[in-house]
């Protein structure tokens, strides 16, 4: 599979605008003009930082979800800026028959298009990339979802069939993505970046709590076998007694804890 930074966007090929049956308009993209392949790629690791969405209320049936991706990657930030700049000047050219009106490239940049890269306003944090996930229709066409369950011998990792349940908040992915093509609305465009297959490395649970100025060690499990949350009570009590001798028997159970 070809990584991101060898496709070239400046020889995308993309066809004029059609009108679909629902309405919408729609310019499909292939990879050079005379081939009829849709651009597709391998792209750098990235984090699903919120995992994937629920179906959208409005539109329970869907099938599709989000899969919003922080991209950390510089040179695929570069990447993505290059398709932003093509995609609006490739709908420049036919924004009379989309938006009813004559805009420059430049013009759509900074008003209607939505930009594949979403920085938050301060830009503190990495950008992220809206990817689809195919979940539902014909199921040659669902998004392939392997998930990393382990290494073997050789510290190679191993991986096995999954869901869009594996693909949990913060975990790791690399994304295997179709370019599809231009999306029109009334007041906006922008593009469909599907994912066709998704390795997926989950997120390995929260991190032990690191607290400053203070001398703390955690005592280790001295009973495997026992649940989580749960503390030994230990139980004296008087055993009989010889003359002038005392001697105490010592049991030590287990009880749930108090349920709040």
């Amino acid at each position: 599979m070809p990584m991101y930074h060898t496709l070239s966007p400046t020889n995308w090929d993309y066809k004029e605008p059609r009108k679909g049956s629902n309405g919408a308009w729609n310019s499909y993209i292939d990879v050079a003009k005379g081939v009829r392949q849709t651009p597709r790629a391998q792209l750098a690791q990235c984090v699903a930082k919120f995992g994937v969405s629920s179906a959208p209320e409005q539109n329970p049936n869907s099938t599709r979800r989000n899969l919003d991706i922080s991209v950390t990657d510089q040179q695929m930030i570069e990447f993505f800026k290059a398709v932003d700049k093509m995609n609006c000047e490739a709908a420049a050219k036919h924004s009379k028959s989309t938006f009813n009106k004559e805009y420059s490239a430049e013009m759509l940049h900074e008003t209607i298009y939505l930009k594949t890269l979403k920085w938050d306003d301060e830009k503190k944090y990495e950008p992220l990339i809206r990817t689809k996930v195919v979940v539902g229709g014909d199921p040659r066409n669902h998004t392939k979802i392997y998930v990393v369950t382990g290494t073997d011998s050789e510290g190679n990792d191993v991986y096995e069939e999954g869901t869009i349940d594996d693909i949990t908040k913060r975990s790791r992915v690399v994304p295997i993505v179709d370019f599809r093509g231009l999306w029109f609305a009334s007041r906006q465009f922008g593009m469909s970046v599907v994912c066709k297959t998704i390795m997926v490395w989950p997120q390995a649970g929260d991190e032990e709590p690191q607290f400053e100025g203070l001398n703390l060690k955690k005592r280790a499990s001295t009973d495997a076998a026992a649940p989580m949350g749960k503390r030994p009570r230990v139980e004296v009590t008087p055993a009989d007694m010889g003359e002038g001798d005392l001697h105490t028997s010592v049991s030590i159970t287990r009880e749930d804890d108090d349920v709040m």
